[in-house]
């Protein structure tokens, strides 16, 4: 679901909820701008980056095993690394510009600039000892594959952590916030007097404001992966 759409529904939702809780059609304004505000550009922000982070990775780890597969075949580097730049999109390949001078081994240390997970580190390091003495690359790389499968199954049970508490998040806050709309209805005397109560209007608006921290610290958690060597590209 794209982000923009939960930004419009969560600001939907709030202003419902607002004016259930208040009464006032104008009030519901600024917890469902605040949102909007939020969703589009704050987690955004942060999804965007943890996209980017995950493209990258599945980028490098088709390349290192596309390479390792190649080279296992025909043992030429030149070869294996135009098999695995085949694994790359384009976009990507015009970051490769200005390195045809380069011998395949330097191509593979440039990429580091991009794939600066250890693990790719540490597959560039085989590959240089592979080529000073040769040996049986697919055990030689083992290390490094092995590697590779760690961390898609550490992000696996990250993103299905990650699924679980977003649910818990949802129904949570979903019966916290429908509290203020059945209280209109099941206490329809005791709502006309704390409408009147601008402490309790200050308090329904922090109670949106403290759903917003809460995504907020949410986001930070779901998003939050410890992949070793990672840099934060923001180009």
């Amino acid at each position: 679901m794209s982000i923009y759409l939960v930004a419009v529904m969560v600001s939907g939702l709030f202003y419902i909820v607002t004016f259930f809780a208040t009464n006032d059609l104008m009030l519901g304004a600024f917890p469902a701008g605040l949102a909007v505000i939020y969703f589009a550009f704050v987690a955004s922000s942060q999804l965007n980056l943890y996209k980017k982070k995950m493209q990258y990775f599945k980028l490098t780890n088709q390349f290192v095993n596309n390479f390792i597969i190649s080279l296992s075949i025909q043992p030429v580097i030149d070869s294996a690394y135009k098999n695995a730049l085949t694994s790359l999109n384009f976009d990507f390949k015009d970051k490769l510009e200005g390195t045809e001078e380069l011998s395949s081994l330097e191509k593979l240390q440039y990429l580091g600039n991009y794939f600066s997970f250890h693990a790719y580190q540490a597959f560039v390091q085989v590959v240089d000892l592979w080529q000073e003495q040769g040996g049986d690359i697919l055990k030689m790389s083992s290390f490094v594959t092995n590697q590779f499968r760690e961390i898609e199954e550490y992000i696996l049970t990250c993103k299905q952590i990650g699924e679980r508490k977003i649910v818990e998040f949802t129904v949570l806050w979903f019966f916290a916030l429908s509290i203020l709309v059945v209280i209109r209805f099941a206490l329809a005397q005791f709502y006309v007097q704390i409408i009147q109560n601008k402490l309790y209007i200050v308090g329904v608006l922090a109670i949106f404001l403290f759903v917003i921290i809460s995504c907020q610290v949410l986001i930070s958690k779901v998003c939050y992966l410890d992949l070793k060597g990672w840099k934060k590209y923001e180009k």
